[in-house]
């Protein structure tokens, strides 16, 4: 759990699982919880091989980011679940930087939206906290067997440019 400042550069962050046995349990970041006015910061390690599992509601297998800042510039995100939207990184909140310039989210898995990434935003602004750029790959995620890599609850508009190399599945 992160509500100041998180930076992690190398290792691993691995094989944690929160499961809630009720259906109010609401579990939020198998891996790591950003929450509060965080900023955390990722360019190299692993977050890998976490389960949020819960009766009521799970949002982030790998990372959950609500109110604020997260930015993936290098490093892993994958092999993680959850029983509801965000396999890879659920995003939350008010309008934050939410940035994507690199590193790999694959092979993460939901039973509801956006296995890899999804974005829960209540107004159409806080779409536009996502920033891709650069070589991100964000492939390979998976709900009910299809691909289900970045979802979208309002539109995105694409302001910065990708380089070769990147590789981005988009569901809105």
């Amino acid at each position: 759990y992160n509500n100041s400042e998180f930076q992690l550069t190398g290792g691993t962050i691995y094989g944690n699982t929160i499961k809630g046995f009720n259906n109010r349990s609401n579990l939020y970041g198998g891996g790591v919880c950003n929450d509060a006015d965080g900023r955390f910061t990722m360019s190299g390690g692993m977050i890998s091989g976490h389960a949020a599992t819960a009766g009521g509601v799970a949002y982030g297998g790998g990372v959950y980011n609500k109110d604020s800042d997260f930015a993936l510039s290098g490093g892993t995100i994958s092999d993680n679940s959850v029983s509801n939207d965000g396999g890879g990184i659920y995003f939350a909140g008010d309008g934050r930087s939410w940035t994507i310039s690199g590193g790999t989210i694959t092979g993460n898995r939901a039973t509801g939206d956006g296995a890899g990434v999804c974005i829960c935003a209540d107004r159409e602004s806080d779409q536009m906290c996502l920033q891709l750029s650069g070589d991100p790959m964000i492939w390979e995620n998976t709900k009910d067997g299809q691909q289900s890599n970045l979802y979208m609850y309002q539109k995105y508009d694409l302001k910065n440019a990708m380089t070769q190399g990147a590789k981005v599945g988009l569901s809105l």
